[in-house]
């Protein structure tokens, strides 16, 4: 059964479209596999920012080299940073985090379903003898499935902003990083990548040079 709403603000449909997108993909997408303490492993501090909330719910999604390494949704009002731990393999990753404000709404929605209709149709049948071969028709009654639409009072999840932001790097054995996503709002947000030497944050980049 599909639902599509029949009543929706300017761009939340889109948004909504979106949402419905990344949540299919985040489904579909196999789980992430941290190497044990035992193995080579960098160790990543994600640390999520985000500078204006909106709306009353949030959902979170890490994808780590086509792996969700992270799914968390909170209905709490994001007052303070946001960091989880992960343990990467040393070689190449490619990060994606993204965000989702939401807020639900009672609204009518448009909703499908399916009724069993029937119908007159012909049919042949042998009506010979078992020497004289004969064939006849007839008319019956068959039924088919037809789709119609009502309109019901339902509760409808309502995004209200969201942002998403990629970075990659290649982390080494032992070494321990940051990745700071800060999300600004109006749909602008950043992935930054930074490895710990003691009391400093290296960008990454500058830290692969040099080497």
């Amino acid at each position: 059964m599909t639902a599509v709403a029949f009543r929706v603000r300017s761009g939340t449909l889109r948004a909504a479209v979106l949402l419905f997108l990344l949540v299919s993909i985040a489904g579909c997408m196999p789980s992430y596999r941290p190497p044990t303490a035992n193995e080579p492993h960098a160790v990543i501090k994600l640390r999520r920012v985000y500078e204006h909330p909106a709306g009353t719910s949030l959902e979170e999604a890490v994808v780590l080299n086509e792996t969700r390494a992270l799914a968390k949704s909170s209905s709490a009002l994001v007052s303070a940073p946001r960091t989880d731990a992960i343990l990467v393999r040393p070689e190449p990753a490619r990060w994606e985090v993204s965000n989702t404000f939401f807020h639900y709404e009672n609204q009518y929605v448009r909703e499908a379903y399916q009724v069993q209709e029937p119908y007159t149709d012909s049919e042949t049948y042998s009506c010979g003898t078992y020497n004289s071969y004969r064939s006849c028709s007839r008319m019956v009654t068959r039924y088919r499935s037809v789709t119609r639409y009502r309109n019901v009072w339902k509760q409808v999840q309502i995004t209200d902003a969201q942002c998403s932001a990629k970075t990659s790097h290649v982390p080494k054995d032992g070494a321990v990083y940051l990745l700071q996503y800060t999300d600004q709002g109006a749909g602008i947000c950043n992935l930054r990548c930074y490895e710990q030497r003691g009391s400093d944050n290296v960008p990454c980049d500058a830290a692969l040079a040099k080497q």
